[in-house]
């Protein structure tokens, strides 16, 4: 399920099995995967919940919610999290 506030710009996007997002960029292919995943389009922020991962050419990262500032090309992982970066040769 998709809804969109026009007063706050954001769309909140929902689904039972989770919802799935891919975002592409210089840097490669991210995927952002949850339960609920909900994007302000001002502050270009995404806040992902219900069992979330962030999958980039780095490595992944897997938390309570995670937290993906595109503007500020910051990630934020709250409860118990985890992260697996790629090492280089």
């Amino acid at each position: 399920m998709a809804a969109y506030s026009a007063e706050r710009e954001e769309v909140e996007l929902t689904g039972t099995e989770g919802v799935d997002v891919l975002i592409r960029d210089e840097s490669g292919e991210t995927r952002a995967r949850g339960k609920k995943i909900v994007y302000a389009r001002l502050s270009d922020v995404a806040v992902l919940s219900g069992d979330p991962r962030i999958t980039s050419p780095s490595g992944v990262v897997t938390g309570e919610t995670l937290v993906l500032d595109r503007s500020q090309s910051t990630l934020k992982a709250t409860g118990h999290w985890k992260m697996r970066l790629k090492g280089e040769a």
